[in-house]
């Protein structure tokens, strides 16, 4: 597979359209009255792919053209930037479909007799930088239409793996991607089952396993799990965390680790964005016996509602992961005060303390405590009053949330900061006299 600069590819098909009658050996467009209809002549042209000089004959784009009543009336590919498409149709109303970075023999590809808008492509193991639109044009007689048509990356891209200080007993290691979309509509429509993908790791001289080669995979449906999976001669220990985040279309993903010789691996990931306009870093922690700090995964009991009380903590959200998992998080009861942080304190060294508080804390038997992220934040203050009413009549020690306290949270840049009920200002943890820390937790349920 061969890549291309994420950074600077932006990848453009120029649709020029028209029905203006024209004389020119040159004309681009054309008419023309049979009696049966006036015939439109429409034609198809991309750019150059910047830093790649043009396409290849692996990485086509195939363009679909679909009438009004939805039926598709041609299919065509492009192989090279200079080549051009023509399409000669009725006019009236059509919508364009293009589909970029996927081979044309791909057995998943619609043909034209079973081609639809909904049609869901799902690509082979080994997929390239998947990239689909649509786009409605009309077709007037008499008139010259142009119209510029902009292909969506709709992959993610696991740039980089690599796990540290792996004992040398250790015969293979893997990760695991979860859930991932598999597949896309040719309008552009994320979908298709749950699905998983897992990347054997390639052992290095310095005891490192690595991703040799970046890899796309579809976003994921869901905020991600991440199981890594360490095999030596007595057998194999699998190391899960669900993420709060999700992997979107457009992102990069890198993740960095490192095991010691009690087999406890600590991994960071982060997520990036194409323009590299901000960095997600996400921690992952897991413990010697192979299970997860986060979430718990509680089996067999009736899932709780948004709203009540399990063990005693407030329901803040829940989400199906899969017909047989739902994700509650859960809000603890303590309300913690902490003290303004001199200036010369940095970022990491606060959120090292903070992480380390909640990491101490258990209420109902749960664990793995974190600070709410920008979602959780949101739901955390249309919500307060209820929280406070729920819990004090549950526990006459609770200490009501007021609307002036500044609750902390976490950026999706990582940075931490406190906001009140009016959230109209979000401070560092430096710039008020006191702040709140309200954990929560992530609770997987499974039938």
């Amino acid at each position: 597979m061969r890549l291309t600069n994420i950074s600077s590819l932006l990848i453009f098909s120029a649709l020029l359209i028209g029905c203006a009658t024209s004389s020119d050996d040159d004309a681009m467009v054309g008419t023309e009255d049979t009696g049966k209809g006036r015939i439109c002549t429409l034609k198809v042209m991309t750019n150059e792919i910047e830093d790649e000089g043009g396409l290849n004959s692996s990485n086509p784009i195939v363009i679909y053209v679909f009438a009004a009543d939805g039926h598709c009336v041609a299919k065509q590919q492009l192989t090279s930037s200079q080549e051009q498409l023509s399409f000669t149709l009725k006019e009236g109303y059509y919508d364009i479909a293009a589909v970029a970075g996927i081979q044309a023999t791909n057995s998943n590809l619609p043909s034209v007799e079973t081609a639809t808008l909904a049609s869901v492509i799902t690509p082979e193991e080994n997929i390239g930088e998947l990239m689909v639109t649509s786009q409605s044009v009309v077709l007037s007689y008499g008139e010259t239409n142009f119209v510029m048509l902009a292909l969506k990356r709709k992959v993610a891209q696991l740039k980089s793996v690599r796990i540290n200080r792996v004992p040398q007993e250790v015969t293979a290691v893997s990760i695991t991607l979860s859930p991932i979309y598999s597949g896309v509509t040719l309008s552009g429509e994320l979908a298709g089952e749950k699905n998983y993908k897992e990347v054997e790791l390639m052992p290095f001289a310095d005891y490192s396993w690595r991703l040799e080669t970046p890899l796309f995979l579809l976003p994921s449906s869901g905020p991600m799990t991440i199981k890594v999976k360490l095999t030596t001669a007595e057998g194999t220990k699998s190391y899960s965390y669900l993420t709060s985040h999700e992997l979107a279309a457009n992102h990069m993903l890198n993740i960095q680790g490192t095991c010691n010789l009690a087999m406890t691996v600590d991994l960071t990931g982060s997520i990036t964005t194409e323009d590299w306009a901000g960095e997600r870093t996400i921690s992952f922690r897991f413990d010697s016996e192979g299970s997860a700090w986060a979430p718990t995964t509680i089996e067999g009991e009736t899932v709780p509602l948004v709203g009540t009380l399990f063990r005693g903590c407030y329901v803040l959200a829940s989400q199906e992961m899969n017909a047989n998992e739902t994700k509650v998080t859960l809000l603890m009861p303590e309300k913690i005060m902490i003290q303004r942080y001199l200036d010369t304190v940095s970022e990491n060294d606060i959120k090292t303390e903070l992480e380390d508080l909640l990491d101490s804390k258990e209420y109902g038997g749960l664990y793995g405590w974190r600070t709410m992220n920008v979602d959780e934040i949101q739901i955390f203050w249309a919500n307060y009053e209820n929280i406070n009413s729920i819990m004090s009549d549950y526990d006459n020690a609770y200490i009501p949330i007021a609307a002036e306290d500044l609750v902390i949270y976490t950026k999706s840049s990582g940075y931490l900061r406190g906001v009140n009920a009016e959230f109209k200002a979000a401070y560092p943890l430096y710039n008020r006299d006191e702040f709140v820390l309200k954990g929560v937790t992530d609770v997987v349920f499974t039938k």
